[in-house]
């Protein structure tokens, strides 16, 4: 199992990918991230993560799509890379903690 801090990693990774930016968050956060519960990351990040997780679920699903799909469908350009930037940031968040000398 993965650590979130390599699921963050691995999110951040596909948002690199080629492809437009609302296909690549979807698959960033449903492939990564879409099962992590707040209370897998640091105090810290908690309310960026819910934050986000609310941003991209907000819209009712039709036709079984899910609702990050349907929501990211409606999400205009910049909101979706608003989004995108929240989960590079939280991965460097989780990165930055992880390397801290205790």
């Amino acid at each position: 199992m993965l650590d979130t801090k390599e699921r963050f990693f691995r999110a951040t990774l596909e948002l690199a990918g080629s492809g437009s930016i609302k296909k690549r968050l979807v698959g960033a956060y449903i492939g990564h991230l879409d099962d992590l519960e707040s209370d897998q990351l640091p105090k810290s990040a908690r309310g960026k993560f819910e934050r986000l997780t609310g941003d991209l679920t907000r819209i009712r699903p039709l036709n079984g799509e899910g609702p990050v799909l349907a929501t990211v469908r409606k999400m205009s350009k910049e909101e979706a890379d608003c989004a995108a930037e929240t989960i590079v940031s939280l991965y460097g968040q989780l990165a930055a903690a992880r390397n801290k000398i205790v």
